[in-house]
């Protein structure tokens, strides 16, 4: 065997091994004390006799290393010598960056009761591989099973399901109402979550009931009056929402909870993502195939980070709590027979459809 050692300053180093029978991907996240991350590669003889091709590709700096290994140079012990070259990434590196960087979980029936799972493609299909602890240290119970055959459950069970409302200054114009100058909070209940694929149940067909799509960010650990500054460390991952809304107990009431928390008015999923870069992802809804959303998150008044600072500074959050930040302006009216997807760039689209209430 031969191994080489190297370090690498940035947020994250992948590997991906390619001109071998199976490719292989290494992704190894650093040490945040020291923002330094120390790999080790081992190959075979074997291996090496056939000649190597590897790249370190940074996501932050976008710049690939690639390692080239030639049997036809030889060192002591008869291994071959490598050098280093740098060129920019190819579209391909920069995907597997992308898709090794976000880990991706769901969370299903599965002998009869409730259980996460980190979910994996495999030649076009969603595997499960099923683990406990999701949120304190994510372990693989070496249970797997095709995501086709599961029943998929809203991606958690809060303790709190908190909503931002007229976070996008166009929708608060949209609205009639003030920018708020600071975060305007409430809750919706729990019981109103609505799994992907599920139906939207409009308790009043005589009113008007509105989608308004939102990123919604799940908590990972507990945490009361939080910095600004760290409260990103707060954030485990994002989903994407619908903040379904009876416009008309909406508006003849103070408060809001009653309008947005009939059973099926919070639709939530399909998977939680983790790693998101939060300053510009597309937020839209697509109604029966029209867009009717299309809205920004860097057109956010109060940021994810800001946000959650602001919620802890009154509530402790809990892990696998949520919150809901906001809609961009295009809120429509909903109606039985609607078919209704949430878009937000880089998760999975969450559908769903609506019918009217037994």
């Amino acid at each position: 065997m031969i191994c080489f050692k190297f370090d690498w300053h940035d947020d994250l180093l992948l590997l991906s091994l390619e001109r071998l029978p199976v490719g292989k991907r290494i992704a190894a996240p650093i040490d945040k004390t020291s923002k330094r991350t120390r790999i080790s590669i081992s190959f075979s003889r074997r291996d090496l006799t056939r000649g190597l091709f590897f790249s370190s590709i940074s996501a932050t700096s976008q710049i690939a290393v690639s390692l080239l290994l030639f049997k036809n140079r030889k060192i002591c012990a008869g291994f071959p010598s490598f050098f280093v070259a740098f060129r920019p990434p190819s579209a391909t590196d920069k995907a597997a960056v992308k898709m090794d960087a976000m880990s991706t979980y769901g969370r299903f029936l599965y002998n009869g009761a409730p259980r996460h799972a980190k979910i994996e493609t495999s030649s076009g299909e969603e595997i499960a591989h099923f683990i406990e602890n999701l949120f304190e240290n994510p372990t693989p119970t070496g249970e797997r099973a095709r995501v086709a055959e599961l029943s998929i459950l809203p991606p958690v069970a809060p303790s709190k399901l908190f909503a931002i409302g007229l976070n996008y200054a166009a929708h608060a114009k949209e609205h009639g109402s003030e920018i708020p100058r600071e975060p305007l909070m409430w809750f919706k209940a729990p019981s109103s979550l609505l799994a992907h694929g599920g139906e939207i149940e409009i308790a009043f067909p005589h009113h008007r009931t509105d989608f308004e799509a939102e990123l919604a960010l799940i908590i990972g650990k507990r945490g009361k009056a939080i910095a600004e500054s760290e409260a990103l460390d707060y954030i485990f991952g994002a989903t994407c929402a619908q903040d379904i809304s009876d416009r008309v107990i909406q508006r003849d009431e103070s408060q809001w909870a009653r309008a947005k928390s009939f059973d099926t008015y919070t639709p939530l999923g399909p998977y939680i993502t983790r790693d998101l870069e939060w300053g510009n992802l597309t937020v839209e809804t697509v109604l029966n195939g029209e867009t009717r959303q299309s809205g920004h998150t860097s057109e956010m008044i109060f940021s994810p980070a800001r946000i959650v600072s602001f919620v802890s500074q009154h509530i402790t959050l809990e892990a696998g709590d949520v919150i809901l930040t906001g809609t961009p302006e295009g809120v429509g009216a909903l109606k039985a027979g609607d078919k209704l997807e949430t878009r937000i760039s880089g998760l999975k689209t969450l559908l769903n459809s609506v019918k009217n209430s037994a």
